[in-house]
């Protein structure tokens, strides 16, 4: 447990938020978080869930060795290249509307 709540840790620094800000996304008092995040109390699977979720890592890669990192990048990735993506198809209907309106003014 103490290293899932090492991960934990980290990746709440890593996102620049306290402990107050995490514990409002997941609507805790500060009190309480901390001691959850020190190991005081023991963080249920639903409450990891929702610490995960507030961090953007899968809950599943807090659990094993897992760079839980991995998936959030892999994630940002795809949606980087959807947007590329999205922007070629509108630079080449752009592009087609000069041509067409070139042909018009010949």
């Amino acid at each position: 447990m103490k290293m899932i709540l090492s991960k934990i840790a980290a990746l709440r620094m890593k996102r620049g938020l306290g402990r107050g800000n995490l514990a409002s996304i997941i609507n805790v008092n500060t009190n309480t978080y901390t001691k959850m995040e020190k190991g005081v109390y023991v963080v249920s699977i639903p409450r990891l869930q929702e610490i995960a979720d507030a961090l953007n890592v899968n809950c599943e890669a807090l659990l094993d060795n897992v760079d839980p990192e991995a998936d959030y990048l892999e994630e940002q990735y795809k949606l980087a290249q959807d947007k590329l993506a999205n922007y070629h198809e509108l630079i080449i209907s752009e592009q087609a509307k000069l041509i067409e309106l070139h042909e018009k003014l010949k």
